[in-house]
């Protein structure tokens, strides 16, 4: 985990590591619930790591998610992730669901 206070989450701490990289806050103590806007996250930023989000979890964004309230927090990224993650075609076809 990053250095930052979550109740276990799934793919919480890979989500975090993400976000920590792109706003460069290594050594910060981030909060579940923080706002990252307020940690630096801007407009660029988000499509960067929109770009990075879609290419770790193999999942892709559609055209309505993209927007703030989506990426305002930790929190709020790994819910929208692991709810695209929830029902997912593995190799022989059947479909295994993920906790949160």
């Amino acid at each position: 985990m990053r250095g930052f206070n979550i109740i276990h989450c799934k793919n919480a701490n890979k989500i975090a590591d993400l976000v920590v990289r792109l706003l460069e806050l290594d050594g910060v103590q981030l909060d579940f619930e923080q706002s990252l806007f307020a940690l630096g996250l801007n407009s660029l930023k988000t499509i960067i790591l929109l770009v990075e989000l879609e290419e770790a979890f193999d999942i892709t964004y559609d055209d309505g998610e993209l927007i703030y309230e989506n990426f305002s927090s930790l929190r709020k990224i790994t819910t929208t992730i692991n709810e695209k993650l929830k029902y997912r075609e593995i190799s022989n076809g059947e479909v295994k669901q993920y906790a949160k």
